[in-house]
């Protein structure tokens, strides 16, 4: 009896422990859950439309964003511009551009930045706002590299310089 006694109280005790990193305390910080997520937003309408399932398609200039291998697959130099309206006026903008280089060497350039227009801050306490505006902005820029090895096999890298401002808090990183 003692012995279950003495389990039942530590199994309760190990759940009071993990729960408190379940239910974060309110106005704690959350800092550092996740980073460039806005990676994870498609930048093509067809892809999009698909479900993103677009890895083996050669559509166009933006597939580079999804595969870089495929740039090699494209007949001519292609370059393709978009831009996306979320709510609360958020705007994200994307361009790529592939060239052939010579014989079966590809390259592509692409780039995009997530922005926003100036957001009042509020917080717990002041709810209709302190009087202070932030902002914030995710950008990325890369450089792609795509060869054709036969008519069906090619390969492909992209090196990304990916960075994040908001409120002034800067973070950037090499992908």
């Amino acid at each position: 009896m003692k012995l279950f006694r003495l389990m039942v109280l530590s199994c309760a005790l190990l759940s009071l422990g993990v729960s408190q990193g379940l239910f974060p305390i309110l106005g704690g910080q959350r800092a550092g859950t996740s980073v460039f997520t806005f990676l994870n937003i498609g930048v093509s309408a067809r892809a999009v439309g698909m479900g993103e399932s677009v890895v083996a398609l050669n559509q166009d200039a933006s597939s580079i964003y999804y595969n870089p291998a495929s740039i090699a697959q494209l007949d001519q130099t292609e370059i393709s511009i978009s831009t996306i309206q979320w709510p609360a006026d958020i705007t994200y903008d994307y361009f790529s551009m592939t060239r052939r280089v010579f014989g079966r060497h590809y390259l592509g350039l692409s780039g995009g930045i997530l922005h926003m227009e100036p957001m009042m801050e509020t917080t717990e306490y002041h709810p209709d706002g302190t009087g202070n505006y932030f902002t914030f902005q995710d950008r990325f820029i890369g450089l792609s590299y795509g060869a054709k090895m036969t008519d069906r096999f090619s390969f492909g890298i992209t090196v990304k310089h990916v960075s994040e401002d908001l409120a002034g808090n800067n973070m950037s990183s090499l992908l």
